[in-house]
């Protein structure tokens, strides 16, 4: 599968780790530069230090060619930017962390999966 993490927190980190573990073709959107550079180092991805709520990351990311994207920032208002951004582009599976219940509603509507944060 070819998936695209966005972030490299805590969230992110173990769900990478996994995803490349099992031979899947990673690539990594990740806006700090520790964490940018910590996630090349440590794991066989891309890794972009970029923003993902930008188009033009999304398509540097391959993300019309995307079986997944999983979004795991944060922030809510960036991970509902992606999941929107990822539906236009139509990407098969959709994920995000959500870290406020009260934005359930939002993420229904946009469709896809998500995953109370831990």
């Amino acid at each position: 599968m070819y998936i695209i993490v966005v972030g490299a927190g805590s969230i992110g980190r173990p769900l990478i780790e996994i995803a490349t573990g099992d031979r899947n073709e990673v690539v990594v959107i990740e806006k700090n530069h520790e964490k940018a550079e910590r996630a090349a180092r440590e794991f066989d991805c891309l890794v972009i230090e970029a923003d993902a709520t930008e188009v033009d990351t999304l398509e540097d990311a391959g993300v019309d060619r995307a079986d997944a994207i999983v979004s795991t920032t944060n922030q809510d208002a960036t991970n509902i930017m992606v999941c929107l951004l990822a539906t236009e582009q139509e990407v098969p599976q959709i994920v995000s962390v959500v870290h406020n219940p009260e934005h359930m509603g939002i993420y229904d509507r946009i469709g896809g999966s998500t995953m109370e944060n831990p």
